[in-house]
């Protein structure tokens, strides 16, 4: 998306954006995901024990600055799954549930 040099982007959410810049923040924030999980794995976290190792703070603090509904919606629509997506893209085995 970055390389179409957009002048205005209209997200499906949050304000409209006018650079490139929030689409930097978000790639930051997918890499540094997938970074922390595979140093997590390397350290012999296992995949039912993400949550508790990774930390995300940082990022969480820049995205919701804060706000109890951000920090919210960040928990349930980012972490939760964003942990367990960026594990399966490494080639990790994910355990099957019944």
């Amino acid at each position: 998306m970055a390389r179409l040099d957009a002048e205005t982007i209209v997200p499906g959410h949050g304000s409209v954006q006018r650079d490139a810049g929030y689409l930097e923040r978000v790639r930051a924030l997918l890499a540094g995901t997938v970074a922390v999980v595979r140093d997590a794995h390397d350290a012999g976290v296992g995949y039912d024990d993400l949550a508790e190792a990774v930390d995300l703070s940082a990022y969480e603090e820049e995205f919701t600055e804060g706000d109890p509904l951000r920090t919210y919606a960040w928990r349930s629509f980012y972490v939760t799954p964003g942990l367990p997506s960026a594990w399966a893209s490494l080639g990790y085995p994910v355990p099957e549930r019944s």
